[in-house]
C-alpha cells in the first residue's frame, strides 16, 4: 500500500547516516556535529561523554504505569535518555563521517570500516584512498566505483574485480590498463573492447 517514495522514506527514517546537524554536547557543552537536530527532542552526547562516567543511566529509570500503554512510556524513555551524536568507533579525523569503526581522515562517508582517507563514500571496507565509491572492498586509490573487491587505481567502474590501472570497466576480473570495456577475464591493454599490444 506504500509507493516507493514513501517506503524510502520510511527506510530513512529507521537510521539517519547521511544528514548531520551542528549542535553542542548536553553533558560538556562542545560544538559537535550530530544525527539530531539541536531543534529535536532529544538531549545529544558527544562521544567522550556518551562513553564517559560524568552521567548515570539509572537516573532515567522510572515505574513501569499498567494504566498506560508500553509504546508510549518507553517513547517517554527514549526521549529523555541521551543519545549518541555519531556512530564512531576508533575512528580518527573523521568528525563529518557517520557508522565508522578503525577508520581515519575520512569525509562525509558512510558505514565505513577499517578505512583511510575515504571520501564521499558509502559502504567501503578495508580501503584508502578513494573517492565517490560505493560498495568496495580491499580497494585502494578508486573514483567512481561501485560493487568493487581489491582494485587498484581504478575509475568509473561496476562489479569488477581484482583490475588495475582501469577505467570505464564493466563486470571485469583480473584486468590491467584496459578502458572503455566489459567482460573482461584476464586480458591486458583492451580498448574500448579491442585487443591491443603493449606499445599500441
Amino acid at each position: 500500500t506504500w509507493c516507493p517514495e514513501c517506503r524510502q522514506l520510511r527506510r530513512y527514517a529507521w537510521r539517519n547516516e547521511r544528514t548531520l546537524y551542528k549542535a553542542t554536547c548536553g553533558s560538556c557543552k562542545k560544538s559537535i556535529f550530530s544525527t539530531y537536530p539541536a531543534s529535536g527532542e532529544f538531549t545529544v552526547f558527544c562521544h567522550d561523554c556518551y562513553f564517559g562516567d560524568s552521567w548515570d543511566a539509572t537516573s532515567y529509570g522510572r515505574e513501569y504505569d499498567f494504566n498506560r500503554t508500553f509504546f508510549e512510556q518507553a517513547a517517554e524513555v527514549m526521549r529523555a535518555v541521551p543519545q549518541l551524536n555519531l556512530w564512531h568507533m576508533n575512528s580518527i579525523n573523521s568528525p563529518y563521517s557517520n557508522i565508522t569503526k578503525d577508520a581515519k581522515d575520512c569525509y562525509l562517508s558512510y558505514s565505513i570500516v577499517a578505512s583511510e582517507e575515504a571520501f564521499y563514500c558509502k559502504n567501503v571496507d578495508k580501503s584508502r584512498q578513494m573517492f565517490d565509491c560505493l560498495n568496495m572492498m580491499e580497494c585502494e586509490r578508486c573514483y567512481w566505483g561501485m560493487f568493487g573487491v581489491q582494485n587498484y587505481d581504478v575509475s568509473y567502474s561496476v562489479f569488477s574485480r581484482s583490475c588495475m590501472d582501469c577505467a570505464f570497466i564493466f563486470d571485469c576480473v583480473n584486468s590491467r590498463h584496459c578502458f572503455m570495456s566489459a567482460n573482461l577475464r584476464n586480458r591486458e591493454y583492451v580498448f574500448y573492447g579491442k585487443q591491443l599490444t603493449k606499445e599500441q
